[in-house]
């Protein structure tokens, strides 16, 4: 690869990629968020807000790289947002081994199956089954 001319994966470059990832996830993980996967909603920020890292008690950005928050429209309907934090993503994709794709399914898979109560073995099968 001729990196001359490559720049950082932007916050569209990571949704995309992690559309991809959800789309391949077991039905049955996927129907977890919803009907079809349809009560969760992506969203790519380049880092975490605040309010949300002074509520975790982490001061440094770069400690969160995902974040699942359930939630409730006002007439009820579930709303679940995973956010993806690209700046922590990328500065943990540089320092490592894994690859971006790697990373992204990582966090999805920990976000969904830690919020819906998968243990620590049924989240680490269904990486290596999704690898």
């Amino acid at each position: 690869m001729n990196w001359a001319d490559q720049t950082p994966p932007s916050l569209e470059d990571i949704d995309a990629l992690a559309r991809t990832v959800f789309a391949a996830l077991p039905e049955a993980v996927r129907a977890l968020c919803g009907p079809l996967g349809d009560g969760l909603a992506i969203h790519v920020e380049d880092v975490p807000d605040e309010d949300l890292l002074m509520a975790l008690d982490t001061p440094d950005p770069f400690d969160l790289l995902g974040f699942y928050h359930p939630d409730e429209d006002e007439k009820g309907a579930r709303a679940d947002i995973v956010f993806i934090y690209r700046l922590p993503l990328i500065d943990f994709w540089i320092e490592g081994e894994a690859s971006l794709g790697g990373l992204v399914r990582h966090v999805l898979v920990h976000q969904i199956g830690g919020h819906f109560g998968l243990g620590a073995d049924e989240i680490a099968k269904l990486e290596k089954k999704l690898s």
